[in-house]
């Protein structure tokens, strides 16, 4: 009886679908109609979207239906009408049945593309494809292959319909199952219906492609502009607004305006597709969230979309000053906050020097740097747009903050006097020269991937620790290091072994370094060490390059200065040396300074650096102040 009368259930509703009335939304908990359209503009003869024709609509998504028939004919007329009820017998003179059970995937709803985790849900849309509800349940099934590997065995679960899923509307359904996809890379996830009966297995399935991307929170949105002929720059920035840069290219908007594809100028190839933005949503304001991919990496969309139209590509430039320097160099014509493209990309240089008021005897304190410096820039923003930069000095800034990873062409850099804390040098493989005396600098420096430093001045950046593999930064990839200067850094320890092309250190004032190894680096020129806790016996007898020497006001007990035949200028004074020292072989022997401190009994001289002592013949530049008279040879 049950199935008597759902056939004649049946029959009413292929008659009214016959007459053009428009489908009834059952509005069950357990389903959701993606279309809502009632396909009244549809044609008299079947030819439109929806029942009477040959396409169904799930939202924006047509699918051909897998049955014809002309709107103007009856329900006994019909040739072909497919049923899902089984083991019904029916008047076959009247009507021919058949299984008509289509049922697929439409899409997967989630994960979405952006920084996934290990425990991923997967929640996928399944829709009637055919023209009878489906009553009671059907399998669905998951697999998942990571980048070119194999799919993995099918999961296999039970969807449960508890009211029924009616012709041309979809449900979604949420795995038991999770997945995980913390690592980062393309993965493939299928999901695919499995009803018995279904009438073309074609639709079963459907494969999503997600990307697990790196998140970084570095760089959120200035703004995003699109242009009338499909071109888009998209700046960046930082929560501190140090990271302004622009991204052009070209775009094309799919998926119903929920994806963005974002390629280099010229292309709409996948080769030369640079990101993605997935999710779009554009507010009443046009301001926009979402999840960006640009060249791999993960940024959350924050507030700032704007439409605006440029003829060329613009880089930002927040800070009035440094857009005034640009116009003095002839970089820029106007103070409007952006510089074009091509003048950014011409730009090799940036050298700002603060005007400097301080002066020894000067009411203005050193440290002081609001009021001892002047014209003052604040944000260096808009130089990651410079990419051939080569040189940047800004001494006596307002900087509390540099991004210099989007100049890796860069090969001198000088920042001192400023307050930025932080310095990232990992993209500038090119820099040989960097200064940023008297900063914040806490630690930790790395310069691991700068391997052609010459010159390395950190004085006075409070890095603390000790210096060498293994500590607060490593100077032992560095073989071509020359000068390195890391006056007042609180050091404890300091290892220059690989280091031996030196020929200038500078450890003196604010730092407690025991003691120093100096046998590799014959080449040493200068030495400044002075109030930097050397104890105990300091070995230069390898230094015979040695000019300066300045180890004044530690607790030194003992030097040799035998092989230093070059030496020009020698402190030694506030030490614990006692008994004699012997500088008769350093023939260039200028500066000579032991007068104070110490415990010398004898200091043995040559008869030219004693009569020069003695007035005779002095040469230009003699200066000689001893506690005790220089002689030939001790009692």
């Amino acid at each position: 009886m049950k199935k008597l009368l759902f056939l004649y259930i049946l029959s009413i509703f292929i008659i009214s679908c016959s007459e053009k009335d428009p489908v009834v939304d059952d509005n069950t908990s357990e389903t959701v109609d993606p279309n809502g359209d009632d396909n009244s503009g549809g044609n008299t003869d079947g030819g439109g979207a929806g029942w009477n024709g040959d396409v169904f609509s799930f939202g924006e998504i047509d699918v051909k239906s897998q049955w014809t028939f002309d709107g103007n004919q009856s329900s006994q007329g019909l040739q072909r009408i497919k049923s899902r009820i089984e083991d019904i017998q029916i008047n076959q003179a009247l009507i021919d049945y058949e299984d008509s059970l289509d049922v697929g995937v439409l899409s997967v709803e989630s994960p979405k593309t952006g920084e996934l985790t290990s425990n991923e849900t997967v929640s996928v849309i399944v829709g009637n494809y055919g023209y009878l509800s489906i009553l009671d349940s059907l399998e669905i099934s998951l697999q998942l292959k990571f980048e070119d590997g194999e799919f993995s065995d099918p999961i296999v679960e039970t969807i449960i319909i508890n009211d029924s899923l009616p012709p041309v509307e979809a449900m979604e359904y949420t795995f038991n199952t999770t997945l995980d996809l913390s690592d980062k890379g393309t993965y493939y996830i299928g999901a695919t219906t499995q009803l018995q009966g279904d009438m073309d297995t074609d639709n079963n399935s459907h494969v999503q492609v997600v990307k697990s991307l790196e998140y970084t929170d570095v760089c959120n949105i200035h703004s995003l502009i699109f242009n009338e002929d499909n071109t888009f720059k998209l700046y960046t920035n930082n929560e501190e607004g140090v990271c302004n840069y622009v991204i052009f290219g070209e775009y094309q908007l799919e998926q119903d305006s929920s994806l963005l594809k974002l390629y280099s100028p010229d292309s709409y190839q996948e080769i030369n597709l640079i990101g993605n933005i997935y999710d779009v949503e554009t507010d009443d304001n046009g301001e926009f969230t979402g999840t960006i991919d640009i060249e791999g990496i993960c940024v959350q969309l924050e507030d700032g979309y704007e439409e605006e139209n440029y003829s060329e590509g613009l880089t930002y430039i927040p800070d009035e000053n440094l857009e005034n320097y640009l116009i003095e160099i002839g970089k820029d014509d106007v103070i409007d906050g952006y510089v074009t493209n091509s003048q950014a990309s011409s730009i090799t240089a940036v050298t700002i020097e603060a005007e400097d008021n301080w002066e020894i005897g000067s009411s203005i304190g050193f440290w002081d740097f609001d009021e001892r410096f002047s014209s003052r820039i604040s944000n260096l923003a808009g130089i990651e747009a410079f990419p051939n930069l080569e040189r940047i000095n800004l001494m006596g800034q307002n900087l509390d903050s540099i991004n210099i990873s989007k100049n890796p062409k860069l090969k001198s850099f000088g920042a001192n006097f400023n307050t930025f804390k932080k310095l990232d040098t990992s993209n500038n493989p090119e820099l040989e020269w960097l200064s940023i005396d008297s900063n914040e600098v806490t630690p930790i420096l790395d310069f691991s991937n700068n391997p052609k430093i010459t010159m390395l001045s950190t004085p006075m950046c409070s890095i603390e620790g000790f210096i060498g593999e293994g500590g607060h930064y490593d100077i032992s990839n560095m073989p071509d290091l020359i000068f390195l200067d890391l006056y007042d850094n609180r050091l404890t320890s300091v290892d220059i072994s690989n280091n031996t092309k030196l020929e200038e250190i500078r450890i003196n004032m604010g730092n407690s370094i025991s003691t120093i190894d100096f046998s590799n680096n014959i080449f040493l020129q200068t030495i400044l060490a002075n109030s930097s806790g050397l104890e105990g016996e300091l070995d230069v007898s390898n230094l015979t390059e040695l000019e300066v020497l300045n180890v004044a006001y530690n607790n030194i007990t003992e030097i040799n200065f035998s092989n230093n035949t070059k030496l020009e200028y020698l402190e030694i004074n506030g030490n614990q040396i006692e008994g004699e020292i012997d500088v008769s072989n350093c023939t260039n022997l200028l500066e000579f300074y032991a007068n104070y401190g110490n415990n010398l009994s004898c200091i043995i001289v040559n008869q030219e650096q004693l009569d020069a002592y003695n007035g005779i013949n002095p040469p230009d530049g003699f200066k000689w102040e001893l506690s005790i008279e220089p002689t030939l040879e001790c009692n």
